[in-house]
């Protein structure tokens, strides 16, 4: 499993740093792909804590497997997998929750290090 680190110069539930665990490639397509993480800590939605998302590129052309640049920017969504269609599988198809960046490090992540 693939370990980077998960935080966001927009959103102030990801602000702090986050631990990311990459459990399953979800799907992987020319304009996007879709990866099931779990994070460390926990974030609050809904009242809820939340430790499964699911994250997908931000920018087209840009790709999680393999990530080939840091930090990698990404869209973070609620993981409701009973309603993905992954035959026309759409961003709006799920709740989005925030924007985000993928680190190589507790410490980049941290101090939103860009290389």
């Amino acid at each position: 499993m693939k370990k980077y680190y998960l935080s966001s110069l927009d959103s102030y539930k990801f602000k702090d740093s986050k631990e990311c665990i990459f459990i399953k490639n979800i799907l992987s397509n020319p304009q996007f792909d879709v990866a099931l993480i779990k994070i460390n800590p926990c974030v609050i939605i809904n009242n809820q804590e939340v430790s499964q998302l699911l994250i997908t590129n931000r920018f087209e052309g840009d790709k999680l497997f393999p990530i080939k640049k840091f930090p990698m920017f990404v869209n973070i969504l609620l993981p409701e997998m009973e309603k993905i269609n992954f035959d026309k599988f759409e961003l709006k198809d799920l709740p989005f929750i925030a924007t985000g960046e993928l680190y190589k490090s507790e410490e980049k992540a941290r101090l939103h290090v860009f290389d």
